[in-house]
Parts: structure tokens; C-alpha cells; sequence
């Protein structure tokens, strides 16, 4: 594998640089007004959250105020200090869907409408990030990140659920995939931001579960 860090640096580099997701600012993505918030490099095998999109602000890893994270760290029991993104790594990784600010509102949209817009994102930049990761298991928060799992999944009966049903059919539901050829599990839960902070109470059990699940596995 050679140095880890430097192939992760690798990654999100061919990220800011990637050409055709720049062909798409100011269509679908909007710039960021500071920090990139890119992820810094995360524990292997450990388990992953995959989001939406980044806020202009860098979003999660940049934004001390983001109610992702806010939200995410209240649903783990993690208090909201900067020290507590420190521990959040030591178990998790979050990466976004989309790598840049989302000019549009997909929230509501159905399935089969989000995932054309997630093809390239997740077979050029997110399988990149999961392979470096290895994860125990993985959870999507909200429609655009099922959707991206929809693609890495595609010959599966996993896969073309994500594809094809709303979240509420498998939502919290522990489902049995495989990427890459590795054995994995997957979850899937709403958004705990923007519009989906109405469902804190529907999400709150779903991401409870998925941490002692991750906590439950062997590393």
C-alpha cells in the first residue's frame, strides 16, 4: 500500500483537482467560501458514516457550528468540544457524497432522480475513499448517500434496494453487502441535518444501534 497517508493526501487531492466534478460548479455545486473541509485521514477498519454534501462553510470537519455534526455528536454521546472530534476518529470516519456545496435541495426527491447525479462521485471518488478505509460497516445518513452506496452495491439484492426504495423500507435495518469483493455491513437512516432534524427521534435509535454494532465487531 505504501505510505498511507500520503495515498489518502493522493485521494482527496484527485478530489479538489477532478475535472468533471469542476465542470459542475455553479450547476450542481456552489464553491466554498474558506476551508475545503476535507477529511483528515481515518482509522482503517474502523466504521464510516458517509453524508451528503459539505456546507460553503467546509461542513463537518471545518465547521465547529455544523448541525451535522452537532447533531451526530449529540446522537454519540460525544460533547461538543474540538477534543471530541479527536475522539470521534478514534472509531469513525465521516465522508460527504458530494464534495463540494450543493447549489439544489435533493431532500424529497426520489430515488431514481438523485441517482444519476451520483454515479461519478461514487465510483471515481467515494469507492477510492472506502477501499483506503476498509470499514467494519458502513452507514448512510439520508437519501444521497444511499443512493451512492446504490452504485458500489449494484449486483446485489442490498444495492438494488438502496436504488430503487425510500429509506424507510430498510431504515435502521443492518443489511448484509459486499464491496469490492469484502464482505460488509450497511445502514441507513435519515439526514440528522437541514430538513431532516424534524426526524431527530426516528434517527437518534438508528445511529445508537450502528455504534454498538461497530463497537460489538472485531477490528
Amino acid at each position: 500500500m505504501g505510505d498511507p497517508e500520503r495515498n489518502w493526501d493522493d485521494i482527496q487531492r484527485s478530489i479538489d483537482t477532478c475535472s468533471i466534478c469542476k465542470c459542475q460548479s455553479g450547476v450542481l455545486f456552489n464553491e466554498f467560501q474558506d476551508s475545503r473541509g476535507r477529511p483528515p485521514k481515518p482509522p482503517q477498519k474502523g466504521c464510516l458514516f458517509i453524508s451528503e454534501a459539505p456546507t460553503p462553510r467546509g461542513g463537518f470537519w471545518a465547521d465547529p457550528v455544523d448541525s451535522l455534526r452537532k447533531n451526530l455528536f449529540e446522537f454519540l454521546n460525544l460533547p461538543e468540544r474540538e477534543s471530541e472530534l479527536r475522539e470521534f476518529t478514534e472509531k469513525f470516519s465521516l465522508i460527504q457524497t458530494f464534495k463540494w456545496p450543493l447549489r439544489i435541495d435533493l431532500s424529497g426527491l426520489e430515488p431514481k432522480r438523485i441517482r444519476p447525479l451520483s454515479e461519478h462521485t461514487s465510483k471515481a471518488h467515494i469507492m477510492k475513499e472506502i477501499m483506503f478505509m476498509r470499514p467494519k460497516a458502513i452507514m448512510a445518513l439520508g437519501s444521497v448517500a444511499v443512493s451512492a452506496l446504490s452504485w458500489l452495491l449494484a449486483d446485489s439484492a442490498t444495492g438494488e434496494r438502496f436504488a430503487k426504495e425510500r429509506i424507510k423500507s430498510f431504515k435502521g435495518e443492518p443489511l448484509d453487502a459486499e464491496i469490492d469483493g469484502r464482505p460488509i455491513q450497511v445502514w441507513a437512516t435519515y439526514l440528522p441535518a437541514g430538513q431532516g432534524t424534524r426526524n431527530k427521534k426516528a434517527i437518534f435509535p438508528d445511529i445508537r444501534g450502528f455504534s454498538r454494532s461497530c463497537s460489538e465487531q472485531p477490528s
